[in-house]
């Protein structure tokens, strides 16, 4: 399965690129998903949109084609170990993005970015860029 990030989930809300739009169509619609914590993340940005009224019913258009994952208590620890041995190494990456690399790995998913250096750190992390 494919977790979609808040980046990606973005691209194809927006329809571009055109390579990634092909990729995601070639899926089957079970093996793609995108994190509950992402959703909360596109809806603040449809609520600052200059076009908020679009930009809703591209998301709920968006919301018909791709299920959204819950936030387990697994991944919510793992995420706290990931956080302190990161920063015990001197990185901090953002929390959301550590959420959502801590919900790929214990859901045995692949993560989908358009910014993969942000998660280069996390071992045991499968990431890959369909945007380019």
């Amino acid at each position: 399965m494919y977790l979609l990030d808040t980046n990606i989930c973005t691209l194809v809300i927006r329809g571009r690129p055109n390579k990634l739009i092909d990729r995601l169509l070639a899926q089957p619609s079970d093996e793609l998903g995108f994190s509950i914590l992402t959703l909360s993340e596109l809806a603040y940005l449809v609520a600052k949109s200059r076009t908020p009224a679009k930009s809703q019913q591209a998301l709920e258009l968006f919301l018909t084609a791709v299920q959204v994952l819950e936030y387990s208590a697994e991944a919510a620890l793992l995420c706290g170990r990931l956080r302190a041995d990161l920063e015990r190494n001197g990185t901090s990456p953002s929390a959301s993005d550590l959420m959502i690399a801590a919900q790929a790995l214990t859901s045995g998913c692949t993560l989908v970015s358009n910014k993969p250096g942000q998660y280069r750190r996390i071992r045991g992390l499968d990431v890959e860029n369909w945007a380019r």
